[in-house]
């Protein structure tokens, strides 16, 4: 990622926006998927007995 040389300006502004809100959705699906991941381990764990 090039955060240091982004240019200033209105278009500066605006890519780092667009960038913001990908890293938000970014960020939203990867703790959407951790959650998801933990239901199904903690569902196996449940259904099958660890002996």
């Amino acid at each position: 990622m090039d955060h240091d040389r982004c240019p200033k300006g209105l278009a500066g502004h605006k890519r780092r926006l667009g960038a913001w809100r990908r890293e938000v959705a970014f960020r939203t699906i990867l703790l959407m998927a951790a959650i998801g991941y933990a239901v199904v381990v903690v569902a196996l764990a449940h259904h099958v007995p660890l002996r």
